[in-house]
């Protein structure tokens, strides 16, 4: 395809001001602006909070948060791999089979990672070794779309009434609820894609991972019930801590079957081996069964009844027993307002705990009650997958849930933000959060709501942009797209000419490009009003790309418009 001669001429190979959001851009978001406070980021226990108008590029800031740390995992998943192919070699060279393997081709082998090896013990577990990270990303749509749509259904609420009937019902449990569903979701998926975290589950002697994880699987995970099987069958299979428990509690379960097999089995095996005595016995018995008047007179109408009144007693013990699993299985969810109740949790409780074991009890050990007990746990189970202690939470595109939409429901996004800056919540920390709209707006500047929160605890920021922020983003997104040019195009990027932003206006005046760049708020206004002033000044002749300072301000306009 031809390139205009617009941006030919400024070593282009597309229009760096046609993206809208960050998710759909085709540039390097590591080549983005980011702001000073955010430069040289790192995973870490920090909570952040940013507040912004639409199209203040909150969505860049958490693809870059985010980017740091895919690239940690990426880099512990590579070592592991590493540790993997050095231990193969080691149990090569020690059995024999790979001879001719030395220490020195072992360290050459390591790429990188020589100083995991050590000349007496080849692979000792090293404290170095990265942890990955589990992250729950909450930024899309869909999910929350989900949770909230079966939130609505639970309190019973109407289009009509939801922004009221969410601004009461709502709380920060049920958003942590929406977190639990995310991550069981993908831990179920996880744990039946990888064998090593099927073996580091059963590899707890108490089981209680296995547990856990189960539960929340079978409370929470918006999956399909042949996953959930294949996850239980996978988990239960021997050798299992919970393998063993289980078997012990169906013969409890069934008790009176039991008792009446073992009965059977022991008469079978006494009159095979003293066929004399047990002759004897069994005529005597017989005896003084007939002694009773109306066995002697109804034998057979006494052995119906007989069998009828055990039988009954049997179902009957066992529809009470059913009934009460399923109640206890109904009164664990009996909270969860955000995923639908399975009726396989009864069962798989059943499985998992004794009778003896109270709802609430089940619930504190495994799932949590508060908030920040629910996080606790979950942080508990993803460490023993071999994850780091806590995991990472992302939220943003609020406003892009039907039912959090501001323009529609104004009072449900404030009262999400509301539960959220809770410092019971804020204090477990690595939670990146982003909402559409300024503290103010969201009526997050009350005096109680900032005891509650103790923003000064955590790093909060309120995203405004000056015209040097805006003009230092639009050159960096310049120079981005000249660098890709000639990445794609094969010369080496020290041999390119960079051409500068401002090259665009030469032929405006300082004052009128000043004055206009100001009246921008957002980078997303800037996209828009770049977009306008590049078509515009494809409008004239190849000699003289250029733009008068009228059409800059109709430029702004159109952005103003087209922004929301």
């Amino acid at each position: 395809m031809a390139e205009s001669s617009l941006l030919q001429a400024y070593g282009l190979q597309r229009n760096p001001f046609t993206d809208r959001t960050a998710e759909r851009t085709n540039l390097d978001v590591k080549m983005l602006y980011m702001h000073s406070d955010l430069q040289g980021f790192v995973p870490s226990k920090t909570t952040y909070l940013f507040f912004g108008k639409r199209g203040s590029g909150k969505t860049t800031i958490r693809m870059q948060t985010q980017s740091a740390y895919l690239d940690h995992n990426a880099r512990a998943a590579a070592w592991q791999k590493k540790k993997e192919e050095l231990l193969e070699l080691h149990k090569a060279a020690a059995s024999g089979k790979g001879k001719g393997i030395t220490s020195a081709a072992l360290k050459e082998n390591g790429n990188g990672a020589s100083h995991l090896i050590d000349e007496e013990e080849p692979m000792a577990d090293g404290a170095d070794q990265p942890e990955p990270y589990f992250i729950v990303d909450l930024a899309n749509p869909g999910h929350l779309t989900s949770c909230l749509t079966n939130f609505m259904a639970a309190i019973g609420a109407r289009e009509d009434t939801w922004d009221a009937a969410f601004s009461k019902e709502w709380t920060s449990v049920d958003l942590l609820d929406c977190i639990l569903s995310y991550a069981a979701t993908k831990l179920v998926r996880y744990v039946l894609d990888n064998p090593s975290a099927v073996a580091r589950l059963k590899q707890e002697s108490n089981g209680r991972a296995i547990r856990q994880l189960l539960l929340l699987g079978y409370m929470y995970a918006q999956v399909e019930g042949t996953a959930l099987e294949a996850l239980r069958k996978l988990l239960s299979s021997s050798p299992s801590p919970v393998a063993s428990n289980a078997t012990v509690r169906w013969v409890k379960r069934n008790a009176l079957a039991s008792m009446m097999a073992l009965t059977a089995g022991a008469i079978k095996l006494s009159s095979k081996l003293f066929p004399d005595q047990f002759e004897t016995a069994s005529l005597y018995v017989q005896k003084e069964v007939y002694k009773i008047g109306l066995v002697r007179n109804h034998p057979r109408l006494t052995a119906v009844a007989a069998s009828s009144v055990m039988m009954g007693a049997g179902l009957l013990s066992s529809f009470g027993r059913a009934e009460l699993v399923r109640r206890r299985g109904a009164a664990l969810c009996s909270s969860i307002r955000i995923v639908p109740y399975r009726p396989e949790v009864a069962s798989i409780v059943d499985q998992l705990f004794p009778l003896s074991e109270q709802v609430e009890s089940i619930r504190m050990m495994y799932i949590g009650i508060s908030a920040h007990q629910k996080l606790d746990l979950l942080s508990s189970l993803v460490t023993v997958l071999g994850f780091a202690e806590s995991p990472a939470i992302f939220g943003d595109c609020f406003d892009e849930v039907v039912l959090l939409d501001p323009a529609m429901y104004p009072s449900a996004i404030k009262a999400f933000a509301k539960e959220v800056c809770k410092n019971d919540l804020l204090n477990v920390g690595r939670l990146h959060f982003f909402f559409p709209d300024s503290r103010i707006a969201l009526d997050l500047n009350t005096d109680k709501i900032l005891k509650e929160a103790r923003f000064d605890r955590h790093f909060v920021r309120d995203l405004t942009w000056s015209r040097h922020q805006l003009a230092d983003l639009a050159e960096r997104r310049f120079r981005a797209a000249q660098l890709m040019a000639a990445k794609k195009s094969g010369n080496p990027e020290a041999a390119v000419p960079m051409r500068s932003f401002k090259e665009l206006f030469e032929r405006v005046r300082a004052e009128d490009f000043s004055s206009s760049l100001s009246k921008i708020q957002t980078p997303r206004e800037l996209m828009i009003m770049m977009t306008e002033v590049i078509m515009r000044m494809e409008a004239h002749s190849n000699e003289e790309f250029t733009i008068a300072g009228p059409e800059l301000e109709i430029a702004v306009q159109r952005a103003f418009e087209s922004s929301v």
